[in-house]
């Protein structure tokens, strides 16, 4: 073989091995490619499902918040409404046709010994008249009681506060509706919201 035959076998050796090597090569880059396209599509995927995932949570959290600040301003509103039922009925109570006699009989429902202090306001005062004591003490003393209540006007809204001693009974009008309150809470809901639930 001549050195000619010789150079140009190694040199076809040499251009097979090159072609083979850049064959390899290709092949390895369109893999790597490959792989890298599958890892960017399976990233690209995973970010997005990600990302709809916290905008569906972000979504349920301020639909949650709004609907906790509804309720809480309904429930607001409807308290007021609650609050002015009761207004109304204090009103209501003051200003009806036997006020006087219902307040001379809660007086003597509530009277133990005959002596006490009995502090009426102002405003009633004037409704009740200048021998509503009297009658009080009058009416005790025919149930063998002392017959000596003391009156005393004081700002008070409606309604007596009895005092013997340190002892003292509210019976003003906004005491006592106050006191009902919680029983007929539940009711009023129902009449002013269709709500049987406290």
């Amino acid at each position: 073989m001549a050195l000619q035959d010789i150079l140009q076998k190694i040199e076809q050796d040499a251009q097979e091995k090159i072609e083979q090597i850049e064959k390899s090569l290709s092949e390895e880059k369109n893999k790597i490619s490959e792989l890298t396209e599958k890892k960017i599509s399976e990233l690209k995927e995973k970010l997005e499902k990600e990302y709809e995932n916290k905008i569906s949570q972000e979504k349920n959290r301020i639909y949650v918040q709004a609907n906790i600040e509804f309720n809480k301003q309904l429930l607001a509103e409807k308290n007021l409404l609650i609050d002015k039922a009761f207004s109304i009925a204090v009103e209501k109570i003051k200003n009806i046709p036997d006020y006087r006699d219902f307040l001379k009989k809660l007086i003597l429902k509530n009277i133990i010994t005959g002596s006490e202090e009995i502090i009426i306001s102002k405003n009633d005062i004037k409704k009740l008249g200048e021998n509503f004591i009297k009658e009080i003490n009058s009416e005790l003393k025919n149930k063998n009681l002392k017959g000596e209540i003391k009156l005393s006007i004081k700002d008070i809204e409606s309604g007596f506060i009895i005092k013997n001693g340190k002892r003292e009974i509210n019976s003003t009008i906004e005491m006592l509706i106050n006191k009902k309150r919680e029983e007929m809470e539940s009711e009023v809901k129902n009449i002013l919201f269709g709500e049987n639930s406290k």
